[in-house]
């Protein structure tokens, strides 16, 4: 049973780093079976396909950013600014140390494959607790001026998030630059709010 976990542990860590090279479609089996250090057969013999590698791969990153995310216990701050830039920071942190499982995921949610599973699409859903709307649900309002609504400020936020996000990933994202991408945020995360404030 060792041997067994053994040779599908080397086969995900192979595919993980395939995958996070060179995405769902250019990657190659051939390189993954070399990479594990197994012949070709005992790849399918493990995994069915490409496509059902690939969604194992892509449920296993997912996981990973969920339980990074987990732990930042976003849900202890208190204010807007507070709570926003530490999901930036806790973002930011992920795709620094995990930069294959951040590239996978890019791709999955920016150019996702035909080939993803419903089981991925379903597993997205657990996403939604790091949701603007959710991670502002309580927000203090005291410190934005009256003019604005509770529903409006989030929308707002989610306006500059998603502009922003919009604007960092249209290009290729350069993966050693990307403390400039955690202050640029900051700043512009900073800058909506502010606009919003008494």
């Amino acid at each position: 049973m060792k041997e067994k976990d053994e040779i599908k542990s080397n086969i995900m860590a192979a595919a993980l780093i395939e995958f996070g090279k060179n995405g769902y479609r250019h990657a190659s089996t051939n390189n993954i079976h070399r990479i594990a250090g197994i012949a070709k057969g005992t790849l399918f013999y493990y995994f069915k396909s490409k496509a059902k590698l690939y969604n194992t791969v892509l449920l296993y990153c997912l996981d990973e950013f969920i339980a990074a995310m987990k732990k930042a216990e976003i849900e202890r701050f208190s204010s807007a600014e507070e709570k926003i830039a530490v999901l930036i920071t806790k973002k930011m942190a992920f795709y620094r140390s995990h930069r294959y499982e951040s590239m996978i995921l890019f791709e999955a949610l920016t150019a996702p494959p035909v080939e993803l599973s419903v089981d991925f699409k379903q597993s997205l859903q657990s996403l939604n607790v790091f949701n603007i709307e959710n991670l502002l649900e309580n927000i203090d309002l005291s410190d934005f001026s009256p003019e604005y609504g509770k529903d409006e400020i989030i929308r707002f936020i989610n306006y500059g998030t998603a502009g922003l996000q919009s604007v960092l990933f249209a290009k290729t994202i350069d993966w050693d630059n990307l403390y400039y991408y955690t202050e640029e945020s900051l700043k512009f995360i900073k800058t909506i709010l502010k606009g919003m404030k008494k």
